[in-house]
């Protein structure tokens, strides 16, 4: 297992590239914290080699861009948002279903997922500078 670790540590690199390209750095070291020390607890609640947590960091990007592009027909729909984290967080614990684990693994996995996920929903939206009407004016 420890082999993949070099291939996940290449993924997250792109997947946080990708996420940079519109969030600024100080939300990706955040989303990244988060995520790391999240799944860290979790293998650690798992009592398994916590040098894997970079794969899951990078299943849980991964999993949340494709959760993006499935559903970015209803993006402007008023429930995007819950539908974003249920089915990022489906395929994260699908992710662990692959490692053929326990069931009681998989539910923890997709639990954690989802409160990872809306724990990081503030840090995970584009900001703009907003102008006011008087700068719009002049």
């Amino acid at each position: 297992m420890s082999g993949l670790v070099p291939l996940g540590g290449a993924a997250v690199v792109l997947l946080l590239w990708e996420l940079g390209r519109r969030l600024p750095p100080q939300n990706l070291v955040v989303i990244s914290a988060v995520l790391l020390l999240g799944e860290g607890v979790v293998e650690w609640v798992l009592d398994r080699d916590l040098s894997v947590v970079v794969l899951w960091l990078a299943a849980l990007l991964a999993a949340r861009k494709v959760a993006q592009i499935i559903l970015r027909p209803w993006r402007r729909a008023g429930w995007y948002g819950v539908w974003l984290i249920a089915l990022a967080a489906l395929l994260t614990a699908l992710a662990q279903v692959a490692w053929r684990c326990t069931i009681e693994a998989v539910a923890l996995r997709f639990a954690t997922s989802v409160v990872l996920f809306i724990a990081l929903v503030p840090w995970f939206i584009q900001k703009r500078p907003v102008t006011t009407s008087a700068e719009a004016t002049e």
